[in-house]
C-alpha cells in the first residue's frame, strides 16, 4: 500500500497542479497541504481530506492509501463542465467550458464529459452535487440513465430511459414528476460512471 504523501504527490503531477492551487481549490491551507505532501502530517482529520478526495475525485479511502489508486495508464482525463454548457459541448467541445477534469478507468470518447447534477428530482438513487460520467457515443439500453434534450426545454433532463418497443418513457425518481412519454428524444449521452458527495 502505499501513503498519503505518496499518492498525493502522484495525484498533484498527473493534474498538474501547483500545491498553492490545490489549496486555493480545496480551502485547505498552504502549511496543512505542504505537511501532507512532504509526510509531516501523517494522520489528518476528516475534514482535511474529504475536500482533497473531493478534488481528485478519488474517495479518502483512496487517498489515504487503503484503497489501491487505479494504475496511471488506465487513467482516462474526462472534462468536467457546467449543466448549462452541456448543449455547447455537445457541438463543439471548446475549451473555455471546461471547469475541471476527473479521471477514470473506463475508456471513454474525446467528447465525453462530467457534470454535476444540482437537482433532487433523482433522489434518493442520485444524491444533489452528483458527479455524472456520460458518454455521448453509446445508445442507452432499458432503465439506464441519460441525458436528453426535448427541445421545448431551457435546459437538458437528467432522466432514466424505459423501453418499450418503439416507445420511449423518461423517468425521475421524484413522485411528484411524471414521466414523459416520447418518441424521438435527443438523447445527448448515456450515464456510465456516477460519483457522489462525501
Amino acid at each position: 500500500m502505499t501513503t498519503l504523501s505518496e499518492n498525493l504527490k502522484i495525484l498533484i503531477e498527473k493534474q498538474k497542479i501547483r500545491m498553492a492551487d490545490l489549496s486555493r481549490k480545496t480551502g485547505i491551507s498552504p502549511p496543512v497541504i505542504n505537511r501532507l505532501v512532504h509526510g509531516i502530517s501523517t494522520n489528518p482529520n476528516v475534514d482535511t481530506l474529504r475536500p482533497i478526495a473531493r478534488h481528485f475525485d478519488i474517495s479518502i479511502s483512496q487517498l489515504i492509501g487503503d484503497a489501491k489508486l487505479s494504475e496511471k495508464n488506465s487513467h482516462h482525463r474526462v472534462a468536467t463542465i457546467a449543466w448549462e454548457h452541456i448543449l455547447e459541448w455537445q457541438k463543439n467541445q471548446a475549451q473555455q467550458q471546461i471547469i475541471n477534469h476527473v479521471y477514470t478507468d473506463r475508456p471513454l470518447p474525446n467528447n465525453a464529459f462530467a457534470v454535476h447534477f444540482n437537482e433532487h428530482s433523482m433522489e434518493p438513487v442520485f444524491t444533489k452535487g452528483s458527479l455524472l460520467i456520460v458518454n455521448p457515443n453509446i445508445k442507452p439500453q432499458d432503465r439506464e440513465y441519460i441525458i436528453v434534450n426535448l427541445g421545448q426545454q431551457q435546459k437538458p433532463l437528467f432522466k432514466q430511459v424505459l423501453l418499450d418497443g418503439d416507445s420511449v418513457y423518461l423517468k425521475s425518481h421524484h413522485p411528484d414528476i411524471q414521466v414523459i412519454s416520447t418518441n424521438n428524444p435527443n438523447i445527448i449521452g448515456v450515464v456510465t460512471e456516477t460519483r457522489f458527495l462525501l
